[in-house]
């Protein structure tokens, strides 16, 4: 008789036996099989942004990125402070619950958390310490820039050197960074990101204060004392124009060095901050490449948790390297599948 040689398919359960009977190939299902889970057949990585209240959760799920809201957060109100143990351990929770119920599996394997980004380097060691400490594999605590930093480069793939303006209010903040994007030289080289401006009113903005304040002056909230406090000021599209000048002149950014402008959350939707960006940085070209700019942040930190990926940020006033430099040091991002 001739050697019986089945092959024996594990993708499912009950198994598949496959085989040659009398000339012609059959398959037949047994009684048995391996009962796998999303998480069995590859890791959960996943970014969890905590800019917004409630936080989001980004991962992929059948080779596309998805973003889904917890119902847990940071509740921030101004300027970020720092947070008990209980808290992270209770958002982190939060977020194994949003990957069993949308990510089909009981846990995530790894994570990228995103925080503001005036947020203090002890915070960001605080949140691994907590979350590592509770049975949670907390890979990389990054900023808001870091992450829409990474979506640009992860869907662009930038050739030339690239000033990439971001324009948030997280938290009531209103906040411009301008990041510098070097490209790689050749394919065994890297991006290099230098910070080169980061401005932020000092005071909650209320967009819509003037509804409800006396006089033309739209209305900004300031935190004093843990209070809330109305002020009168000038009108919203002057307090804008001030911080933009600052980084326009007292920073050294030209409206021409400006390559692109990106709009995160809330600020996409505000027709204010768009219209004195525009004045302001008239010769750069607004980059939407996400359809749903509340979920860019997600976005890229869930794009850095899968691909196991960081991209370093230099800080402010350091010096850009020439482009015809490597930067070894420097992770090159994947170009997107489509």
């Amino acid at each position: 008789m001739a050697p019986t040689r089945i092959g024996i398919d594990l993708t499912d359960s009950p198994l598949k036996v496959g085989g040659r009977v009398m000339g012609q190939y059959i398959v037949v299902e047994g009684s048995k099989g391996i009962k796998l889970l999303a998480a069995e057949m590859a890791p959960t990585r996943i970014g969890i942004d905590l800019t917004e209240l409630p936080l989001k959760v980004g991962g992929l799920v059948e080779d596309r990125y998805i973003v889904v809201e917890g119902s847990k957060g940071l509740k921030l109100r101004g300027a970020a402070t720092s947070t008990t143990k209980e808290e992270v351990v209770a958002i982190l929770k939060d977020g194994v619950d949003v990957v069993k119920s949308s990510f089909g599996a009981p846990n995530f394997d790894a994570a990228v958390i995103v925080i503001p980004n005036n947020t203090s380097e002890k915070y960001q060691d605080d949140i691994i310490s907590y979350g590592r400490g509770n049975g949670f594999n907390i890979t990389q605590v990054i900023k808001e820039h870091t992450a829409v930093s990474a979506v640009y480069v992860k869907k662009v793939q930038p050739k030339i050197f690239t000033n990439l303006a971001i324009i948030s209010l997280t938290g009531g903040i209103l906040e411009i960074s301008v990041v510098s994007i070097v490209p790689p030289i050749n394919q065994y080289e890297h991006y290099h990101f230098v910070l080169e401006a980061h401005e932020a009113h000092p005071e909650v903005i209320d967009l819509d204060g003037s509804k409800d304040q006396k006089g033309s002056g739209s209305g900004i909230i300031g935190i004093i004392g843990g209070t809330a406090k109305a002020l009168i000021v000038d009108p919203f599209e002057n307090v804008l124009a001030g911080i933009l000048k600052n980084i326009v002149e007292i920073l050294n950014i030209k409206k021409t060095e400006v390559d692109k402008v990106v709009f995160v959350g809330k600020a996409s939707r505000s027709e204010k901050v768009r219209n004195a960006v525009k004045e302001s940085f008239s010769k750069a070209e607004v980059w939407e490449g996400i359809d749903n700019p509340d979920e860019i942040v997600a976005y890229g930190a869930a794009c850095l948790s899968y691909e196991d990926k960081k991209i370093p940020i230099y800080p402010l006033n350091t010096p850009k390297i020439p482009e015809d430099q490597g930067q070894a040091e420097f992770p090159l991002l994947d170009p997107e599948q489509d």
